[in-house]
């Protein structure tokens, strides 16, 4: 599985799962290889706050979905959740989810928590806020 496949499997399993099964899932993927995974699954976290809140913000000025998952660059699968997300939440609340995930991000370089819980806390907060 290539990078950017593995970030869209993550970012689909962020906004399909419910929250034990998201946690479960999230398990999987920290404990099933020799790498650490928390680097490219908070780098998915991370760009999914940021199509979910550039996609919320466009769609309440009345832009165009497609024209919007095009800017994105969003295809397949993946389009349809983020922009089905993205009409469910309100921009501020997609905001609120991006501060959250560069301060995770900010607090796993800084060595300000284990990176385990942070995804565990931001995979959550991104799958309660996208619904």
């Amino acid at each position: 599985m290539t990078r950017e496949e593995e970030v869209c499997s993550i970012q689909s399993m962020i906004l399909s799962s419910g929250p034990e099964e998201l946690l479960t899932q999230l398990r999987v993927i920290m404990d099933n290889t020799k790498q650490d995974q928390s680097v490219i699954t908070l780098w998915a976290c991370m760009d999914i706050c940021r199509k979910l809140h550039s996609a919320s913000q466009a769609l309440s000025k009345g832009q165009n979905p497609a024209s919007i998952a095009g800017s994105l660059k969003l295809w397949g699968p993946s389009k349809d959740a983020i922009m089905g997300a993205a009409r469910r939440i309100h921009p501020v609340q997609a905001g609120r989810l991006l501060s959250l995930a560069v301060e995770a991000d900010r607090k796993s370089k800084s060595g300000l928590g284990k990176a385990d819980r942070l995804l565990e806390r931001l995979t959550l907060q991104i799958a309660g806020g996208s619904r």
